[in-house]
């Protein structure tokens, strides 16, 4: 989950997500420079989360929806830990007010 552990590349995943869209418009977007956009978008293609289209000189990148299982897995069985805790916890507190209260 390294991979997205960086705000850049969940930032570039968000602008690729429903569009795809050209390095140059991703630099306009983030005023960085190409190199650092490339990097971003290369550690994102080798975890296959975007793919890349070439049409003559440009270069167009959209996310994979579809290989984020493994990812969307992880998140949603760390949501789901953090929520029971959570749960848990104000369960917890409410007992203590309540014998506070008595």
């Amino acid at each position: 989950m390294e991979v997205i552990a960086d705000p850049m590349r969940r930032e570039i995943l968000r602008e690729v997500w429903n569009e795809e869209k050209s390095v140059g418009t991703l630099v306009d977007i983030f005023d960085v420079t190409q190199p650092a956009i490339s990097f971003h978008l290369r550690v994102l293609r080798e975890h296959d989360l975007v793919g890349l289209r070439k049409e003559g000189i440009y270069h167009y990148y959209q996310a994979f929806p579809d290989n984020f299982g493994a990812l969307r897995e992880y998140l949603e069985s760390y949501w789901r830990d953090r929520l029971s805790r959570l749960k848990d916890q104000a369960e917890l507190e409410a007992r203590r007010e309540r014998r506070r209260g008595k």
